[in-house]
């Protein structure tokens, strides 16, 4: 819930305070209000709104909170963007259904984060899609967080490419994540790090799976997916579909223990 309370400043010199709303928001929302002073503290007991209107504008910050009870996360893109946010240079990402060339269509429903729905990814782009916000902090940060997705792409090899990356500060700063021991189809290019060039799958998109190191126990996490491009050779880009985020409950620990062997009878 939020109050929002104005300062103003009177015609004739007094100084107060106006309670504009109090009122719950939800994700991404934009609320504008408008007051304006009447009665005592207006020389004139002018109504006229021009002359002495307050505005304020608030916009809803949404935070998804897992916990063992909410272990899980979908963004499938169905009903909204779920508020997946794009920027950067030239960027060229676009929800929505698409229906171009290569990427004819989301992996499920209809909807799906594209690099232009319609068409090929900009020239010179540096761009990023970037998830809300994640409060990893009521979970023990030994609990093995685990990201899954679909993706398909068609970019110029070598020169074009997507990559993941996380932040534990809300986007202060950000690392690129690496793919874990047991991650699936978590860049096609392992030198690099990235995904380039072609996705090869029968059934059009392909299903990736990574296990996130280092987010689990904090409160302000975020991914982004970064694309980038040069100048020549533009294609249909990247589609990203039906991320999920997993707490991997019942996974053991795997720790270290001194042994000893003994062999009997001993041998000679």
């Amino acid at each position: 819930y939020y109050t929002i309370i104005e300062n103003y400043l009177s015609v004739n010199g007094n100084v107060g305070e106006i309670e504009l709303g109090r009122f719950s928001i939800n994700e991404n929302d934009t609320i504008r209000l408008r007051a304006w002073l009447t009665g005592v503290n207006d020389q004139n007991g002018d109504e006229y709104a021009k002359n002495d209107t307050i505005k304020y504008t608030v916009v809803g910050k949404r935070g998804d909170v897992f916990n063992l009870n909410s272990s899980s996360k979908i963004y499938n893109f169905e009903i909204g963007d779920q508020c997946w946010t794009t920027y950067g240079a030239n960027t060229s990402w676009q929800w929505g259904t698409p229906n171009s060339s290569f990427i004819t269509a989301a992996n499920s429903g209809v909807n799906a984060w594209v690099t232009n729905l319609t068409g090929n990814y900009n020239a010179n782009e540096l761009s990023y899609l970037e998830s809300p916000s994640l409060d990893l902090s009521k979970i023990e940060s030994s609990q093995p967080l685990q990201i899954q997705f679909f993706t398909r792409f068609s970019s110029e090899q070598s020169n074009d490419k997507m990559w993941l990356e996380s932040s534990i500060n809300d986007g202060s700063t950000w690392q690129k994540v690496v793919p874990s021991l047991t991650a699936n189809n978590f860049y096609n290019n392992s030198l690099k790090q990235v995904w380039e060039g072609q996705s090869q799958s029968i059934t059009g998109w392909i299903p990736v799976s990574n296990e996130m190191l280092g987010l689990s126990g904090e409160a302000n996490v975020k991914l982004r997916f970064v694309f980038q491009s040069n100048g020549s050779n533009q294609q249909d880009g990247f589609g990203i579909d039906d991320v999920r985020l997993n707490l991997l409950i019942g996974v053991p620990k795997i720790e270290q223990k001194k042994f000893s062997m003994l062999m009997y009878p001993n041998p000679t």
